[in-house]
């Protein structure tokens, strides 16, 4: 039931999450939001992208160890978090 539960909440997130050219953002860009910076701060978009494709590389490798997967997905998520209040301070 959960997996159920999770995939129709991961489809309804992809398809509610596009951007201006009406692609599907990836599980990284979803997870730091990439399309939120209302300061429109350079160095905020690049830690953004930067961070959201290494989380999108920890998802391709999800299969070797699903576990460490979401580990680094997790801390990947709350560098970014801190680089962009870095970047705003």
């Amino acid at each position: 039931m959960r997996d159920c539960c999770t995939k129709v909440t991961n489809h309804i997130l992809n398809t509610m999450s596009v951007n201006i050219n009406q692609r599907p953002l990836t599980l990284g860009e979803q997870r730091v939001r990439t399309q939120f910076n209302p300061s429109a701060d350079s160095a905020v978009d690049q830690l953004k992208q930067l961070s959201a494709k290494l989380i999108d590389l920890c998802e391709e490798l999800k299969e070797k160890d699903p576990r460490l997967c979401e580990m680094a997905q997790s801390h990947y998520e709350l560098a970014a978090m801190l680089a962009v209040k870095l970047a705003t301070a």
